[in-house]
């Protein structure tokens, strides 16, 4: 949707316009002002519930999350208790892990949760470089490169973000 946007916007002043890359940013913050405003009427997590022993409202958000299938919510239920039951055990026995011993390494005893984390966060960091999000974020440069002019190249790009989108819905549904 932002790519269309952008390539609408490149007919204003010949795509020399601030409106080209401040509309789609201002754009996309819509929805998170939505969201911003409705998150607080989501109900917590079964699992955080049952963690703080909220046993009753655990039970009541699974209901309403599985139809109300009673039996499958008793079993997700201890499930649910049985996986908070074992994390504190496990916390007992090598350590409290929260975010600030992911990052710091402080209390990571043998498991090595610091460079799990950092190994996490560099392949993420290096995913934004290579394969598809680098063919959708460079695609204009590459296109214009080829000799295409400044439109066709962003035309060509639009066309090649939204055409996967829909041939991938096209399968799943198909498959």
């Amino acid at each position: 949707m932002v790519v269309c946007v952008q390539y609408g916007l490149s007919f204003i002043d010949n795509g020399n316009s601030e409106w080209r890359w401040r509309f789609p940013i201002a754009f996309q913050i819509l929805p998170l002002i939505l969201l911003l405003g409705v998150v607080f009427f989501f109900p917590e997590s079964p699992r955080w519930l049952t963690k703080e022993g909220r046993f009753r409202q655990a039970r009541y958000v699974l209901s309403r999350l599985r139809g109300r299938n009673y039996v499958d919510v008793e079993e997700e239920f201890t499930a649910i208790h049985n996986a908070v039951v074992d994390e504190k055990d496990f916390n007992r026995t090598h350590g409290e892990h929260n975010y600030w011993t992911m990052i710091s390494g402080t209390g990571a005893g043998t498991m090595h949760i610091t460079r799990r984390t950092y190994l996490i966060i560099w392949l993420q960091i290096i995913q934004e470089w290579v394969g598809v999000a680098g063919v959708t974020v460079y695609a204009p440069v590459m296109f214009r490169s080829a000799g295409f002019s400044a439109k066709v190249a962003n035309l060509v790009s639009g066309i090649n973000n939204v055409c996967p989108a829909g041939s991938s819905k096209l399968t799943t549904s198909l498959g």
